[in-house]
């Protein structure tokens, strides 16, 4: 599946809504959400909420990060018979800081 809303995406300045990047100031009338976040409750912190939403909000950056790190880390088989092996090549070093910079928005750290 492939249909869905274009990143990156940020949480709304107003609302609890996970929104494309360019409509993160806009006003609510204007906004197109992604999701909406619940609201805090005896079960789920405010702090939750917030947590949800950044790890929500990574997930354009999280798949493309995982999309590159798994076509640069590409397996062949070795051998032959009951002996096959697989050798991993290393990741390019870019996918390895846009890997940890969508782990980093997910966490809430930037």
């Amino acid at each position: 599946m492939t249909g869905w809303t274009p990143g990156p995406w940020l949480i709304h300045a107003e609302r609890r809504w996970v929104v494309p990047a360019g409509d993160a100031f806009k006003e609510p009338a204007k906004a197109l959400p992604v999701c909406q976040l619940r609201d805090p409750d005896e079960r789920l912190t405010e702090d939750e909420t917030l947590a949800n939403g950044f790890l929500i909000s990574a997930a354009p950056e999280l798949y493309e990060a995982l999309s590159k790190l798994l076509a640069g880390c590409a397996s062949r088989r070795v051998g032959g018979g009951d002996g096959d092996t697989f050798v991993v090549s290393a990741p390019p070093a870019e996918a390895l800081r846009e890997a940890a910079a969508a782990l980093a928005k997910a966490r809430g750290e930037s």
